[in-house]
């Protein structure tokens, strides 16, 4: 076939389908297929590392390619203070910096929706990295091991957006994002858990006001002493905040996720007091709910009874429940989804590692465990032979450093007993019901 009788074909259609190097290929066999496959090739996600690197070409990629971008997004790396950096208007002067010294006007423009009006998706990353190092330029009480150390009142973060520029950088990334009309869905990816004096403004509850998919993971970690973030106070009270100054606003937001911090806990439960981040009377628009690394708790619980007239599709990935006494079981949300939230009907629950059914080996730190239980290996042979059957994870709060203890022995109890495998099958077998009629 020669180049001008394959440039007869559906280039376009046939470049949707294409691996993208095979479509850079096919870009270079002539101008007319260039033309051709400039949006397959083109479009997608516009990515920038701020501050932006000068020798970077914004505006001349944005008037090339601007109508292919669909999609932005923000990688932040905040600054600390230089050493005796601490004058109001030194750290003032610095907030803007966050976009770069040579394009930071072409930044605002893209982040405000100013330029790329088209675009209705943004998603924004902090880098965490700079957090590993306790470093004072972080700020007392701010920095990485402090970060989510110490609650704070309103007052206290004005103050400290004039002290530490990184504080003032967060606040500048936000104020800008809020002056966005566009914008419906929005990722925050390793969200800082301290408060900004942007989400006090008018502007930031319409902004809220206007998202319809909204999917936060929250920043955690230890506090350098092994006490994990969920034993501070600042992570807990800042959970409460998320809820006051983020979910209360987000009345059009159909489809949330929340990720929690492979080091932090969300979900009230025996020792532990960090809420979930939304609550009843939140979120009226929601239909899909998706959490990962979350503790099933009474609130979860509690929400979902008040979502039950609007939500149809619920999420789980690596969640858990609490082994000790009052909080619930797998079972008691299988059962609650089956006789209340009539709509639902999609549930999907995942793990990336089945959970326990031995203790590790004591002292030993390679994943080793000791000999299975009678019924332990019972259970693991019943698993290999029915793939319908799920290990519901338990686990304990450490009294003291607050990390998570799997318990091996209750999730061999619960299921021995059964209730938790007998209450998902029921609710399964209730959904397809569900679908079949339509709903």
């Amino acid at each position: 076939m020669t180049t001008s009788h394959f440039e007869t074909l559906p280039i376009t259609d046939i470049a949707q389908i294409l691996p993208f190097e095979d479509v850079k290929s096919l870009s270079l066999v002539s101008r007319v297929m260039r033309d051709a496959v400039r949006r397959p090739l083109f479009s997608g996600t516009l990515s920038i590392t701020c501050p932006v690197s000068p020798d970077r070409d914004l505006d001349g990629h944005i008037n090339k390619y601007g109508e292919f971008i669909s999609r932005l997004h923000f990688n932040i790396n905040l600054e600390l203070n230089p050493y005796g950096t601490t004058r109001k208007e030194k750290v003032l002067s610095r907030a803007s910096l966050i976009w770069g010294t040579s394009s930071g006007d072409t930044i605002k423009s893209i982040i405000r929706g100013e330029a790329l009006s088209h675009i209705d998706t943004l998603s924004v990353k902090f880098n965490v990295n700079q957090f590993v190092d306790d470093n004072d330029g972080w700020g007392h009480r701010a920095g990485s091991i402090h970060v989510f150390e110490y609650s704070e009142h309103p007052q206290e973060v004005y103050k400290e957006e004039q002290k530490l520029i990184w504080r003032a950088q967060y606040t500048e990334v936000w104020n800008q994002i809020a002056a966005n009309p566009n914008i419906k869905k929005m990722k925050i990816s390793n969200l800082l858990p301290k408060l900004s004096s942007a989400w006090y403004t008018d502007e930031w509850e319409t902004f809220l006001g206007r998202l319809e998919d909204l999917d936060i993971s929250i920043f955690g970690g230890d506090n350098g002493a092994g006490w994990e973030a969920q034993r501070m106070e600042g992570f807990a009270g800042f959970s409460e905040d998320l809820s006051t100054f983020m979910m209360q606003h987000a009345i059009n937001v159909t489809r949330l996720r929340v990720e929690a911090h492979e080091h932090d806990l969300l979900g009230r439960c025996y020792l532990n007091d960090v809420p979930l981040p939304f609550e009843n009377a939140q979120l009226p628009a929601l239909c899909r709910l998706e959490l990962e690394r979350i503790m099933v708790s009474g609130g979860l619980l509690d929400f979902l009874e008040g979502r039950a007239d609007i939500l149809q599709e619920i999420k789980l990935h690596d969640c858990m429940c609490c082994c000790e006494s009052g909080n619930p079981s797998w079972a008691d949300l299988w059962k609650l989804i089956r006789e209340v939230n009539t709509n639902v009907n999609n549930i999907s629950h995942s793990q990336s590692e089945t959970p326990p059914l031995a203790d590790p080996v004591p002292f030993v730190y390679t994943g080793e465990t000791l000999p299975d239980s009678e019924e332990a290996a019972e259970i693991r042979e019943l698993l290999k032979q029915d793939k319908g059957l799920v290990l519901w994870r338990y686990v304990e709060i450490d009294d003291k450093y607050g990390f998570i203890i799997e318990r091996s022995d209750e999730n061999v109890e619960r299921s021995v007993e059964g209730r938790d495998q007998l209450e998902y099958t029921m609710l399964l077998e209730e959904l397809e019901k569900r679908r079949k009629k339509g709903l």
